[in-house]
């Protein structure tokens, strides 16, 4: 867990700073409260987030052009994967009542493994190229 830990905070911190990307959702990031919470419940952030892609870049491009990340529904394990929810996990629901619970078009959830941290930022970096 700590290499994972380790690598989550160096590939969130280049997410965070990439035009191609809306917003990015991990443990603890979004309010006092919730960070609070976190702190007491966990003594780190795990592997698991969530990104949401701009509105004018794809999903399917964005996932397709990966290497290293692998596609797959999974709650995580020692390799990198991502899953797209709007077309795996909860494609049965309508588009309209996705984006009524919050669910968009451009979410997706990732999960970090023991690669090498810079390999899987290159990896990212260059899918979010051809996303558009």
């Amino acid at each position: 867990m700590d290499k994972q830990e380790e690598n989550i905070k160096k590939i969130i911190e280049f997410l965070e700073k990439h035009p191609r990307i809306a917003n990015v959702y991990y443990p603890g990031s979004s309010s006092d409260v919730e960070v609070e919470i976190q702190k007491k419940q966990a003594s780190g952030i795990g592997a698991v987030f969530s990104i949401e892609l701009v509105s004018e870049a794809s999903p399917e491009k964005f996932v397709d052009a990966l290497d290293i990340i692998n596609l797959a529904v999974s709650l995580g394990g020692v390799e990198s994967l991502i899953c797209h929810p709007a077309s795996m996990t909860h494609d049965y629901y309508s588009t309209e009542l996705r984006a009524k619970i919050g669910l968009s078009e451009g979410l997706l959830r990732l999960t970090i493994g023991i690669e090498n941290a810079d390999d899987l930022i290159k990896d990212l970096e260059q899918a979010l190229d051809k996303a558009v």
